[in-house]
């Protein structure tokens, strides 16, 4: 809760502020893009970390209509040991679903509200069955999608993927960053996530 806290305050006092350079561009200068970032992210390796997870786990997308599904034991099973899961999706209507479906090279806004309203059904009913899955919609598109694995934690890691426009699904800029490598990168998407969470409204289910 603390470094809940924290970050923001942070975010609130670095609005306006010029961005600090990080330390790997103070050591090496800018760095290639190939030297971080995969096209691919692997479904098993986010189960994984899930699996691995001490005390908290963050998934942030739009609505994560391939990867949820496959997620669903791997979640119950860290809600199962006490892990607290927080899930971030789009609301049902409104501008980010109409811009998601602008951007997706073949779904119709049926066919991603359907999407929606199956995960959101099966967060219920995991949320019906174990304690501790917390879940908020915003009307607002992610530039990314993430998951985080104990980001309070010193050994805190996320791994994000870009997000693209009639792009191919399976292929896409992916990195990740963790606290005791990325240090102020790490802050800045430990600290949006915060942002955004804190916006979204409660769903009505969310227990």
């Amino acid at each position: 809760m603390r470094v809940w806290l924290e970050a923001l305050d942070r975010v609130e006092g670095d609005r306006g502020a010029p961005r600090r350079r990080s330390r790997s561009e103070q050591e090496f200068g800018p760095v290639s893009a190939t030297r971080f970032c995969v096209g691919r992210q692997y479904v098993h390796e986010i189960a994984g970390r899930i699996g691995q997870a001490r005390e908290d786990v963050w998934l942030w997308g739009a609505i994560l209509p391939m990867y949820l599904p496959f997620l669903r034991p791997y979640i119950h099973r860290a809600l199962t040991r006490g892990v607290l899961v927080r899930v971030l999706l789009i609301t049902r209507a409104g501008a980010a679903m109409t811009m998601a479906a602008f951007r997706s090279a073949d779904s119709d806004i049926g066919h991603l509200q359907e999407a929606l309203h199956n995960n959101l059904d099966t967060l219920h009913r995991l949320g019906a069955e174990r304690p501790g899955l917390h879940l908020r919609l915003i009307d607002y598109l992610p530039p990314y999608t993430l998951y985080a694995y104990d980001p309070g934690l010193p050994n805190g890691r996320m791994n994000l993927r870009l997000m693209s426009f009639h792009g191919d699904y399976d292929v896409r800029p992916t990195f990740s960053v963790e606290r005791t490598r990325d240090g102020d990168w790490f802050d800045y998407f430990y600290e949006r996530f915060t942002l955004v969470w804190h916006n979204a409204r409660s769903d009505p289910q969310d227990r």
